[in-house]
């Protein structure tokens, strides 16, 4: 039996039909969102890769960093893949357009460029200001 109620992983509680009614045009706002210049690249390690999310944080990531946000538990990032597999939610898709990787940037600081790959300390560093 499935739940008539869907929550995103903002906290905001949806109607389940709502969501599913919107799951192919939120993925395709989704998909605009990934191909903007100031997101067309991962917010940790600058790579062509942006098919996951921070939902809370407003980045797109890499598999490779979306893997590190998830190890550095949920009170910091809370990840979500970009690609389909996942319902996507109003409250998500709005935070994801008002910051996004651009303005994250001014928030928490660039991308990794000292030649070293992110990790967790450096995740947690950038992202718990």
């Amino acid at each position: 039996m499935t739940s008539e109620f869907s929550t995103s992983k903002l906290g905001t509680c949806y109607e389940r039909k709502f969501i599913l009614k919107y799951d192919v045009e939120y993925h395709n706002i989704l998909r605009t969102m990934r191909r903007k210049n100031g997101n067309k690249n991962c917010a940790d390690c600058n790579s062509k890769d942006n098919s996951w999310c921070s939902v809370n944080i407003g980045v797109f990531l890499c598999i490779n960093c979306a893997q590190i946000h998830r190890g550095v538990g949920t009170h910091i990032s809370k990840v979500k893949s970009c690609m389909g597999t996942y319902l996507w939610h109003p409250d998500e898709l709005e935070q994801m357009k008002t910051i996004g990787n651009d303005n994250a940037s001014k928030i928490y600081g660039g991308f990794r460029n000292d030649g070293q790959k992110p990790n967790t300390r450096w995740v947690i560093q950038k992202y718990s200001k």
